[in-house]
């Protein structure tokens, strides 16, 4: 299915992978709050990724991607809908099968999808139109997480 292996891909290059080299403040930022979702992928899905520094691009092992991609589909089309919008906003699918299990809420997804945005916003201040994205992607995530919500409630 076309939008299930859209959604999966995302965790070929999930962002929780690619970890900053400097600064030391960064680094622990992102080992501290992005990892523990790593482990919890690894545990709940039986997918532990592989991570890198820097940009250049670290293959995940064939194993944890099929994994990833059974987890997405297995969901139904209401909360596939709403990874289909959370997922690329914050280009994590970790995130996103993290808020579709109800593990992590829509603004706690969004501040770890944004960490090294909002640590570069505490370091050089805020510029209109980072702020502008920042805000439109934080949109997206809650839409989504209110679509998820309500797939999981059901019909009333």
């Amino acid at each position: 299915h076309p939008t299930i292996d859209a959604i999966a891909r995302y965790g070929e290059s999930d962002l929780l992978c690619y970890r900053a080299a400097s600064p030391t403040a960064l680094v622990n930022r992102q080992a501290e709050q992005w990892q523990p979702w790593l482990d919890w992928a690894a545990r709940t899905h039986g997918a532990p990724l592989r991570v890198t520094t820097g940009i250049g691009h670290v293959k995940q092992h064939h194993d944890s991607i099929d994994a990833l991609r059974n987890a997405v589909a297995a969901l139904d089309c209401y909360t596939l809908a709403a990874l289909g919008i959370a997922v690329p906003s914050m280009g994590s699918l970790v995130l996103g099968l993290a808020m579709a299990s109800g593990d992590l809420s829509a603004e706690e997804a969004h501040s770890l999808g944004t960490l090294d945005e909002l640590f570069q916003l505490e370091q050089w201040g805020d510029d209109d139109e980072a702020a502008k994205r920042r805000a439109s992607v934080q949109e997206d995530v809650v839409l989504a997480g209110r679509l998820i919500d309500l797939a999981r409630v059901g019909p009333t």
